[in-house]
């Protein structure tokens, strides 16, 4: 079973995290295959069972959190992230695998570099950060975050420009990660 690579990402809302994720995607398809997920999606999913249609406004920005937080403290997450590793580990190809996983809580992310079993798992456990001066979203960031970055991230993306300058971040992303193979 070849391993993944886990790339967790954090940066405000609207500096282009799942753009970046996007345009790994579809830099180089037939030698990766990229995953991206968000810690948040299990809770999305039983929102959307009960009704809720997707809509983003600071409650349920700040139920989401909350639920992110429930699932923390207990585990969940953590056994999520494993079942998406699993299912990835186990697609057989010849492609370079790389799972990002949006995850914007500094405690959190601590937890999950040094989680052993998550490091057996994969390839290496990286972080990356999208930075973005002025932010696109008007929505409120109530994800407990800290502009002080230095240090704790192996990688910081600088979306200042135009898509086209975040899809040659993405290609020179992607080709450290092929050296690094």
């Amino acid at each position: 079973m070849e391993k993944c690579t886990l790339v967790i990402i954090n940066g405000k809302s609207g500096s282009g995290k799942d753009l970046f994720c996007d345009f790994c995607a579809i830099v180089e398809p037939e030698t990766y295959r990229v995953v991206s997920i968000h810690r948040s999606d299990p809770y999305k999913e039983i929102l959307t069972t009960m009704g809720w249609k997707g809509e983003r406004t600071e409650e349920i920005r700040t139920l989401l959190k909350e639920l992110c937080d429930f699932g923390e403290d207990w585990g969940y997450n953590r056994d999520y992230l494993l079942t998406q590793i699993f299912s990835l580990n186990s697609k057989i190809d010849n492609r370079h695998k790389i799972l990002f996983y949006h995850c914007r809580e500094a405690r959190a992310i601590e937890k999950l570099k040094a989680d052993k079993k998550l490091n057996k798992l994969t390839n290496s456990i990286e972080t990356l950060f999208i930075d973005r001066k002025e932010t696109v979203s008007e929505e409120p960031d109530c994800w407990y975050f800290s502009d002080d970055i230095q240090g704790l991230y192996d990688v910081v993306i600088h979306n200042d420009s135009d898509k086209n300058a975040l899809m040659e971040q993405a290609k020179q992303y992607l080709a450290i990660a092929k050296r690094e193979e």
